[in-house]
């Protein structure tokens, strides 16, 4: 079975972990998306890079939240008990 749908219920914890104010906004799926892919990428193939439109991470909660998240769920062995206010109260290092 693909890692992807060992995590969707992980995700979907997640999800709704986050403010519903930022997980309604504009701009969270495409964070998810994302932070998703930036993370898939990186299990992959050790690359640095990363899949982010920083005008809308500086500007958008909902993108923001998304991305973040994106990015927790797409981790391999992640923390069930991550929450995703523990990703926004620091920068994540790449």
């Amino acid at each position: 079975m693909s890692r992807r749908y060992l995590l969707l219920p992980l995700g979907l914890l997640l999800a709704a972990c986050v403010t519903s104010e930022a997980a309604s906004g504009p701009f969270f799926g495409a964070g998810i998306s994302d932070g998703c892919r930036t993370a898939e990428a990186r299990n992959a193939s050790f690359s640095t890079e990363t899949f982010r439109d920083e005008t809308l991470f500086e500007t958008e909660a909902s993108y923001r939240a998304g991305w973040r998240s994106g990015y927790a769920q797409c981790q391999p062995g992640q923390d069930a008990t991550a929450r995703p206010e523990d990703l926004g109260e620091q920068e994540l290092q790449f």
